[in-house]
């Protein structure tokens, strides 16, 4: 956080390294450990945090909480929102303590979230755009935090998208 502001570019680079050493155990803290072998601590707190380690919801919003709710709307390059990611990991391991806490985590993020901008994070998103990509869950972040703080992004977003669809203002 950037003097009491959300740090877009920060949580941008996070949501797009994030996962970088998935498919190892412990994804999460590995990518945590050999970002801050690389002297990028912020970045390995967000990425080191999306599974939910140091998650509170019951804390201000911050950036971990931005990118914890986006990884938690997609699954592999979709858009699928909270219920539809965590339906399908319940279908997949079982409604395991683990999936419950993460998914309660999501859902309260997305409240304050819904506090703030009056409409719910995916039907805001669907709003402003209706491709149905990754993209849509990094458009969030930068709509969100230029709602709340009246940011700029959206046109840096766009440009690293390709998508002929920015041509209209969020």
């Amino acid at each position: 956080m950037k003097k009491g502001r959300l740090d877009a570019d920060l949580v941008t680079a996070a949501g797009q390294i994030h996962d970088f050493a998935k498919g190892q155990k412990g994804h999460a803290p590995i990518g945590r450990q050999r970002l801050l072998e690389q002297d990028q601590p912020e970045l390995a707190v967000l990425v080191g945090a999306h599974m939910g380690d140091g998650i509170d919801p019951a804390k201000i919003l911050s950036e971990k909480d931005i990118l914890y709710l986006a990884d938690k709307m997609v699954k592999g390059d979709r858009f699928v929102g909270i219920h539809g990611r965590f339906t399908a990991a319940y279908e997949k391991y079982g409604y395991l303590p683990q999936l419950q806490q993460r998914g309660k985590k999501a859902r309260a993020i997305a409240g304050k979230i819904e506090a703030i901008l009056g409409v719910s994070p995916e039907t805001y998103c669907k709003e402003k755009v209706n491709w149905n990509t990754i993209v849509l869950a990094f458009f969030f972040i930068y709509v969100l935090i230029k709602h709340i703080f009246k940011s700029e992004g959206y046109q840096w977003l766009c440009s690293i998208s390709q998508n002929r669809r920015c041509g209209r203002n969020p």
